[in-house]
């Protein structure tokens, strides 16, 4: 009886196996005139089921480009479902300055969204920004925003929403033909606690701002 119960077991496993396989992206259509720029699978309600992050580029044009739109499926019955749909939280295709299209990368950490931009000129930016669901929303989690020129000074914080732990570090660099060298670095932490929520819905990445003190102002 031992090969037909190893047999049996085996068949157990692989069907387990498939039913906790993610279904492939690929079954989620794209829609008319939208072009797919990324996607990510990841449990992002704690169920211990995928779900699927997708980030279009719609056929929507503004002064900075084209309009970008998040989309979450869930799985339903075998087949992906639209569970979410956004935008604002990933900036346009050319709001990212003289470097062009400022969306980085997406990715699921934590049962979290967390979306990366870059761009700038001579002073350049780089927001990090953290989206948790709760409450039957989508919120701003975590923001991390650095900016600065890369020979002069840079500002580098990150704040957290939930409990509004703050934490900020300047440093300035004398760039030569040697090598980069770090003059001067300070930091300090404290807290801020959050007056509002964030939602992703409509969210701007680099419009938020967040008042330090008097005539101290840094944007999120």
């Amino acid at each position: 009886m031992k090969p037909l119960y190893t047999i049996t077991l085996l068949l157990a496993l692989i069907s387990t196996v498939l039913k906790a396989s993610p279904l492939p992206p690929d079954t989620v259509p794209t829609p008319k005139g939208y072009l797919k720029l990324v996607e990510a699978l990841g449990d992002l309600n704690g169920d211990s089921s995928v779900e699927l992050v997708v980030i279009y580029q719609t056929n929507e044009e503004t002064d900075l480009g084209m309009v970008r739109e998040i989309r979450i499926f869930q799985k339903t019955k075998g087949n992906w479902s639209l569970w979410h749909q956004s935008r604002g939280a990933v900036l346009p295709s050319q709001a990212g300055g003289m470097m062009g299209d400022p969306f980085q990368t997406l990715s699921i950490k934590n049962g979290q969204i967390v979306l990366e931009h870059f761009g700038g000129s001579r002073e350049k930016w780089q927001y990090i920004h953290t989206y948790q669901y709760q409450d039957k929303q989508w919120y701003l989690a975590k923001a991390e925003v650095e900016f600065g020129d890369p020979c002069g000074q840079t500002t580098r914080f990150e704040y957290q929403l939930k409990d509004g732990a703050f934490r900020l570090e300047q440093f300035s660099e004398n760039c030569d033909e040697v090598a980069e060298t770090v003059e001067q670095r300070q930091s300090l932490s404290f807290g801020i606690p959050p007056q509002k929520k964030y939602p992703m819905d409509d969210f701007n990445p680099g419009e938020n701002p967040l008042e330090l003190g008097p005539n101290n102002i840094v944007y999120f």
